[in-house]
Parts: C-alpha cells; structure tokens; sequence
C-alpha cells in the first residue's frame, strides 16, 4: 500500500489525534538508547503511533510518526549528522521528514536558537 499527499494531509491535519497513555522511556536491553512507543487515537482511526529514541551518550534524539501499513511518515531527528533528501550530509542539523506521494521527503533545518519554535529555524 502507498499513501497519496492527501492521506498524509489528513493524517497531519487532524486535530482529533491524541496519544493514548503515558510516554514511559524504556531501557534497550544490549544497547546505550533509551526507547518509547505510544498509540495515537483519532476520530477517523488512523492506523498510527509514535516512537521515540534516546541516545544519552551521542546526544541523537529522534521521534516518528508510524504508519502501520506504509511505516515512518513523520519524523524530528536531532543532535546527528543526516543526509539531506538531496543526498548531500549537513552537519548535527534538526531533520524534518514528512511524506511525499512518491515516497519519504523532508528538509533540513538548522537550529539557530536554543528555544524551539519555527521562527528560530532557518530551513530549507
């Protein structure tokens, strides 16, 4: 199955979803990074949940939004270096992956700010 832009539209834009229970950090038994998976419920049912990776000794933090279906369509990826979907490598940069029809897009943005909001990151 694929997911056309206006099923990601929707799924971003719907204001019904809510994660459904407590995020809990785990330990990864065998591995430095901690982890949590959450449901997310909506009106519509979206088949979807969040996942969320800690490194505490790299410093790299990541959360997706999953698709069960078609997998991550969503994403933030901070404190790593990431190839840019231009395949070009920026450097400890804030990543931002939403989908696209034709697969995973997304954009880099540099955090010129210690406060996150839009308006402190330069994107492209």
């Amino acid at each position: 199955m694929t997911l056309s832009n206006q099923e990601y539209a929707a799924i971003i834009g719907d204001d019904t979803k809510r994660i459904a229970g407590d995020i809990v950090w785990e330990d990864r038994p065998n591995a430095p990074t901690r982890q949590f998976r959450v449901e997310v419920d909506s009106e519509a049912g979206h088949p979807i949940f969040i996942k969320g990776w800690y490194n505490p000794h790299s410093g790299k933090l990541s959360y997706s939004l999953i698709h069960r279906i078609v997998g991550r369509i969503h994403g933030l990826d901070l404190g790593a270096d990431h190839c840019n979907p231009d395949g070009n490598l920026s450097e400890k940069n804030i990543k931002i992956t939403g989908w696209q029809a034709d697969g995973p897009g997304g954009h880099t943005c540099r955090m010129t700010s210690p406060r996150l909001g839009t308006s402190q990151w330069g994107c492209a």
